[in-house]
């Protein structure tokens, strides 16, 4: 019988669109994870009966799911580099500076391509492969670890012989290490919150080719969005939702094994709510999305393994807008 808790995760880039990589991998603690390949069946109806036998034919595939993530240094730097195409990466791999404004249309992947082996018993691993980060959510809540959610969008799978998972050693963020910004000054009385980064993906499938995706494509726009809910002290959110107007937020976390830096700018605060419940605090929530430029840096601990580029922006530009992708055609 197999158990979760003999179960791992591993994780690395690829270097070529429609194979998995099983040569060398990053083993991750993880709370849970849904990655499983999908079938569409396609049926014939020959006849008319009353109970009509159908025929079955295998449709399009392709694989998604969910991976349930404490926030250690090194797992947001993949996590983040899974969601955000363009990078550039300083200090021999452990610094890396993400810029949300990225040339990421010609390729047959949307973002970096990262294959997953997942251990759920036996001899073998399953490695899903081709998987394109389509939505980041970072969660913060008081008196917890900081977690992530990334769901993930694939080609295919392959069944191969297990490895042998080696962990890093690393503690991810606690909520206490974590700061966030408004305006430029210090917020002190947010209670949770959550960011969150959709790339709307999708699988597109070609005639005369198989019946995996050619390519992940965008769908729609990229949106990142900021909830949080906060102990009322000030107006202040109350009045850039009632004044509609635009604000800079910047979150930051640090611990001894890395740090992250998230810069949003021209944020634009969508709806807000107040209500009186009890004689105890008042507390707020709002929602927010933002309107132009968001810069995030990593500093881990560890070298991402197989990374596929290291952009110069002398080279390719300051958004990597000279950069060929990965598969471009």
């Amino acid at each position: 019988m197999y158990y979760g808790m003999q179960s791992f995760m591993k994780m690395t880039f690829q270097n070529t669109f429609g194979a998995a990589e099983t040569s060398s991998s990053q083993a991750f603690g993880f709370k849970s994870e849904s990655l499983n390949k999908t079938i569409e069946q396609i049926t014939s109806k020959p006849g008319r009966k009353r109970f009509l036998k159908r025929r079955f034919t295998s449709g399009k595939r392709h694989v998604k799911g969910n991976l349930s993530l404490d926030a250690f240094p090194t797992v947001m730097a993949y996590a983040l580099k899974s969601v955000l195409f363009s990078s550039t990466v300083e200090s021999n791999g452990y610094r890396h500076s993400f810029d949300v404004a990225c040339y990421d249309y010609n390729g047959l992947s949307a973002t970096n391509l990262l294959t997953a082996e997942i251990h759920r018993g036996g001899d073998n691993s399953q490695y899903y492969y081709d998987l394109n980060g389509n939505s980041l959510a970072v969660n913060i809540k008081k008196n917890d670890f900081v977690s992530l959610e990334l769901d993930m969008l694939g080609t295919s799978q392959v069944e191969s012989t297990k490895s042998n998972p080696v962990y890093l050693d690393e503690e991810p963020f606690f909520y206490n290490q974590v700061s966030m910004g408004f305006d430029g000054n210090p917020e002190m009385n947010i209670d949770e919150m959550t960011l969150t980064i959709q790339n709307n993906l999708e699988p597109r499938y070609n005639l005369g080719i198989t019946s995996k995706p050619r390519r992940i494509a965008r769908a729609e726009e990229m949106t990142i969005g900021l909830t949080a809910t906060l102990n009322c002290q000030s107006n202040s959110y109350f009045n850039a939702f009632n004044n509609q107007s635009e604000h800079n937020i910047t979150i930051a976390m640090a611990n001894s094994y890395g740090s992250v830096e998230i810069e949003m700018g021209d944020v634009k605060v969508l709806n807000y709510e107040s209500n009186i419940s009890d004689p105890g605090v008042i507390t707020g929530r709002f929602e927010a999305t933002v309107c132009d430029s968001v810069f995030i840096t990593v500093i881990n601990s560890f070298m991402l393994l197989n990374e596929p580029f290291m952009l110069d922006d002398n080279k390719y530009g300051k958004l990597g807008y000279n950069y060929n992708p990965i598969g471009a055609e």
